[in-house]
């Protein structure tokens, strides 16, 4: 199960990322989670038409924009999708709402993409070496 979990980090990522930091966040708890019958996107892009009550509250309700961004992974389990992004640095209180706002959208294109319920969001912090579910 690790070798398939360990094919998320290619060699540009390994040059970037200390080699022992990406060893401590793969054996955390989480990644023992993903089973060998999961299905796993890394770095899944997306374009998506989005109210733009989202990013405004005062946008008119008829309003919509484009969004264009990536999910970090996703794991398509046969129950639903969990969701991950990975975040570096330190989290304070604002970071952890923008990060909020952020798996909320990428859990609303996750569920009209694969047509499944997003179960679980979690931020990994990896200089922290902490995965947190939100």
């Amino acid at each position: 199960q690790l070798l398939k979990v360990k094919e998320m980090f290619d060699e540009s990522d390994k040059k970037i990322i200390d080699e022992n930091l990406i060893k401590n966040v793969l054996n955390m708890p989480f990644f023992a989670q993903i089973e060998q019958n999961d299905t796993i996107f890394k770095e899944r892009e997306f374009y998506a038409k989005m109210p733009a009550t989202m990013a405004n509250k005062n946008a008119s309700l008829n309003d919509e924009f484009i969004m264009q961004g990536v999910i970090d992974l996703v794991v398509i389990k046969p129950e639903g999708v969990w969701i991950l992004d990975y975040k570096t640095g330190k989290l304070d209180d604002e970071k952890l709402e923008n990060y909020k706002f952020q798996l909320e959208t990428y859990a609303s294109v996750a569920e009209r993409a694969f047509g499944k319920k997003v179960l679980k969001r979690f931020l990994c912090m990896i200089d922290m070496q902490k995965i947190l579910e939100i």
